[in-house]
């Protein structure tokens, strides 16, 4: 596959992602599909394209699109919050889209290996994430 054509497929997937993203908004029963799209989504991009750095990049900025949704919404700017929980919820929300990136990665090698360790850590992910719903 051309670089052109990985840099386009890296463009329609954030922009699928930033789409979902902005449906959630207003169907929140799209949280489901969006729970394993993440992990998923990462897989499929780093396993099709084969490039370790889209696949990292894809995996980690489809995440931004969630992460300004939280930050944007209305109930985020009334809860109180103290230096502890802004630690806590950095520190949640960059876990999440490193882990996600490194799914994508692992999925691009051509060793069955890294591909095979992919799975549990989407696993992992889809775990990680619901731990912190609250």
């Amino acid at each position: 596959m051309s670089p052109e054509r990985k840099n386009v497929l890296l463009v329609l997937y954030l922009l699928g992602f930033a789409i979902l993203t902005a449906a959630l908004y207003v169907y929140p029963v799209l949280a489901v599909i969006m729970l394993f799209g993440y992990p998923s989504g990462a897989m499929l991009f780093g396993y099709l394209t084969g490039d370790a750095i889209r696949a990292f990049l894809a995996g980690t900025f489809s995440y931004v699109f969630l992460l300004l949704l939280i930050l944007f919404s209305p109930g985020f700017a009334t809860y109180p919050m103290d230096m502890a929980y802004l630690l806590r919820f950095s520190g949640y929300h960059l876990i999440l889209p490193l882990c996600l990136g490194l799914i994508g990665w692992m999925a691009s090698k051509k060793e069955s290996l890294p591909r095979i360790l992919a799975l549990p850590l989407a696993a992992l992910w889809i775990l990680l994430f619901l731990s912190g719903i609250s």
